[in-house]
């Protein structure tokens, strides 16, 4: 049996803020990033560097203050998947970004979400 994606999708901030996503939802399931390196005998090694987990997605603009947003740190974020029954959290998050608005659709791209800690229930 397949896997089920995508679906209905609701996410909210710790401080009641809710954002509606708009179809592109792409998360960073890892905390690492790995490289591999090769060495002047044509060996290899490989190097790890902490990242945080995260996700990008296209919101709608509602109006949202973007610049408190962008300045506000610590914050809890919930996406709940309605068709697949998953509910992903991120804990001590924070925004980053460049936020753009596109004017024809509403569409609001250029943030991601950082956060320490990522669970999926």
């Amino acid at each position: 049996m397949g896997n089920t994606f995508g679906g209905v999708m609701s996410f909210k901030l710790s401080n009641g803020t809710q954002m509606r996503i708009r179809g592109d939802f792409t998360e960073r399931p890892s905390n690492i990033t790995a490289a591999t390196v090769t060495n002047q005998d044509g060996s290899i090694d490989k190097t790890l560097t902490p990242r945080p987990y995260g996700f990008g997605a296209t919101f709608v603009d509602e109006g949202q203050d973007f610049d408190a947003l962008l300045l506000e740190t610590g914050i809890n974020a919930t996406i709940v998947e309605e068709n697949t029954g998953k509910t992903r959290l991120y804990s001590g998050g924070q925004f980053s970004g460049e936020p753009e608005i596109s004017r024809a659709d509403g569409a609001v791209t250029g943030l991601t979400f950082d956060a320490p800690q990522r669970r999926v229930l």
